[in-house]
């Protein structure tokens, strides 16, 4: 069979025996065959107003995720000729470009760094120190990167930081040894002499200093959650640059010094007895001669900074560079996907007519594929959406946010709209969140009513939800064990009935190429209302081989409100409410 249509005919041609007697009849006389779409899609995406699918490409372990990129660019060009006039294929997140530019702007300022610290070092200690200490630096640098390259660590946001963050304690080992070498010399010694000297006096000083250098970064990278996990390459970074700038101090330096410092004859000790030194001693003098004013000066400093940092807001991870923001939709729990499919369309329409806004990407039913480490993706939900919103400025995101909390919740009353920004770190879902666990669902709900209040009157937190949402209305069938049994009637005949005169039962798949159909059995005459077909339905018993009624093995049709998610954690329910600072508040 060549085709789709070819098998419905090949169905449409299959003999079913009539139970109890020889007879067959064909599918055809009893049945219509046809394709089509299902009447409840479970997700569906949207692109710019346009109805669409998604593709997700993620790359291997250790490769390279720019060339990677390329790659499929090329490929995505060549596919995109030979596919039906109107088809574009649009990347709606680009990790490739966005790493490249990161990179980019990261070297970029690597070697800036580079360069503003051996300009001032030539200033402050004059351009033989300052050579020799740049070329040093520069040397501890291309160092680090061949054994990050050796210890498999990539070049990437963190590690390009963390050479930022070390770039000013590099050059203190080379400092120390260069300046010691530098006035050994001044006093007439040889450059061994004064090599040996320096060298001797400050190494161990120095790889001390060195180990309490890394010893404050040790928290970060071995710790044990996500955190650490995230930042592991900042500390060995770290690591590995500062021991190789006392490995270099203690070697390279004296080589450098031999070659660009110069003998004097300055045998009384008056070299550097300018005006910035003179004044320097003279302050040093008299913080000693009235030592306990210094003492207490010191600590009136720290108290007041101490106290002062308390004001400091606080946010380990910071908000992504990348102009991406994401806004959240929930409807009432028990909401049909056609429903907020409606929702989600006129809120699409009112995102894309603010001119800030460059792309919209609408997923309904479920969150994206997971495209990054720090979004985490909601699980499948007929009453959920989510917007994948790419402004035209990074700048302009809060403003955005500030304006569509505003305007979205005027569309449905009934719904919850959270924005969230991209960070990043670690995806998690809300920065806030309290959890109660125990046996009872109405005292865990009630509890969770307690801190949402708590949380509302705080006045400096938003988006205050939890995870059990609205309880949902449900249809019971009450299955009538007793008179079930005796006309041999099961749990799973009654339920096939139920899926015939409602959504349909599915009997098997038919493969066509590489698509896949349900092939579903559905009442032909179904009422309007599927309440009415389900109680107007006959049972099959699969045990018996004749049908009942219905209502002759159920107690009646029911609509309930029940719990629809019930999350458990370590076995126990467990209801969790979450919420986000406020727009100009931090987690801390």
């Amino acid at each position: 069979m060549d085709n789709a249509l070819d098998k419905i005919d090949e169905i449409y041609n299959l003999s079913l025996v009539v139970p109890g007697s020889s007879r067959s009849i064909k599918i055809r006389d009893v049945a219509e065959l046809k394709i089509e779409p299902v009447d409840i899609q479970p997700v569906l995406v949207r692109y710019q107003g346009h109805e669409a699918i998604t593709l997700a490409i993620s790359a291997l372990n250790d490769v390279n995720i720019v060339n990677v990129g390329h790659s499929v660019t090329d490929k995505v060009e060549q596919i995109i000729t030979t596919l039906p006039a109107g088809i574009t294929l649009t990347p709606i997140y680009d990790q490739a470009a966005l790493v490249d530019q990161s990179v980019k702007g990261f070297i970029d300022n690597l070697i800036l760094s580079v360069v503003v610290v051996t300009l001032t070092l030539c200033i402050f200690m004059g351009w033989r120190s300052g050579v020799v200490v740049g070329a040093v630096l520069l040397v501890t640098v291309m160092g680090t990167v061949l054994i990050m390259w050796l210890m498999g660590l990539q070049l990437q946001r963190i590690s390009l930081g963390a050479m930022v963050i070390a770039m000013g304690m590099l050059v203190d080992n080379a400092i120390v040894v260069a300046e010691g070498m530098m006035l050994r010399m001044k006093q007439g010694k040889s450059a061994t002499e004064a090599a040996s000297f320096i060298v001797k006096r400050t190494q161990w000083p120095l790889l001390g200093a060195t180990i309490i250098g890394i010893a404050a970064f040790s928290g970060i990278g071995l710790s044990d959650d996500a955190t650490g996990e995230f930042l592991y390459s900042l500390f060995a970074v770290v690591l590995v640059s500062l021991l190789l700038s006392w490995v270099l101090a203690t070697t390279v330096v004296p080589l450098f010094g031999k070659y660009f410092y110069q003998v004097g004859n300055d045998t009384a000790g008056e070299t550097n007895k300018g005006v910035l030194y003179r004044g320097y001693l003279a302050l040093l003098h008299t913080a000693l001669k009235f030592r306990w004013i210094t003492v207490a000066a010191l600590l009136a400093i720290t108290v007041v900074a101490y106290m002062g940092f308390g004001s400091v807001k606080q946010g380990f991870f910071p908000s992504s560079n990348a102009p991406l923001f994401y806004i959240h939709y929930w409807g009432p729990q028990d909401r049909d996907i056609r429903h907020t499919t409606e929702i989600m369309t006129q809120a699409e329409s009112v995102i894309l007519e603010h001119k800030d806004v460059d792309t919209v990407t609408t997923f309904i039913g479920r969150g994206a594929d997971r495209f990054t480490l720090t979004y985490a993706p909601q699980q499948p939900n007929e009453s959920y959406g989510y917007f994948l919103i790419k402004a035209t400025d990074r700048d302009k995101i809060d403003s955005l946010i500030k304006t569509l909390v505003k305007q979205l919740p005027q569309l449905d009353l009934d719904a919850n709209f959270y924005s969230e920004r991209m960070q990043f770190g670690p995806g998690g879902g809300a920065k806030l969140a309290a959890r109660f666990s125990g046996p009872d669902t109405e005292v865990l709900r009630d509890l969770a009513e307690q801190a949402k209040t708590i949380l509302i009157n705080d006045e400096k937190v938003r988006d205050i939800r939890h995870n059990w949402r609205e309880k949902g209305l449900a249809i019971n069938t009450h299955y009538d064990a007793f008179n079930a049994g005796m006309t041999g009637i099961t749990r799973s005949d009654f339920s096939q009935a139920i899926q015939y005169a409602s959504t349909g039962l599915e009997l098997g798949r038919l493969q066509d190429g590489d698509y896949s159909y349900s092939i579903k059995a559905k009442m032909a005459m179904a009422s309007d209302s599927e309440l009415d077909s389900i109680k107007n339905s006959q049972v099959w018993s699969s045990s018996q081989r004749h049908h009942v009624p219905f209502l002759q093995v159920s107690n009646g049709l029911e609509l309930v409100n029940e719990e629809t998610q019930i999350h458990r954690r370590n076995r126990l329910r467990t209801i969790t409410v979450n919420a986000d600072p406020g727009f100009d508040e931090t987690a801390g």
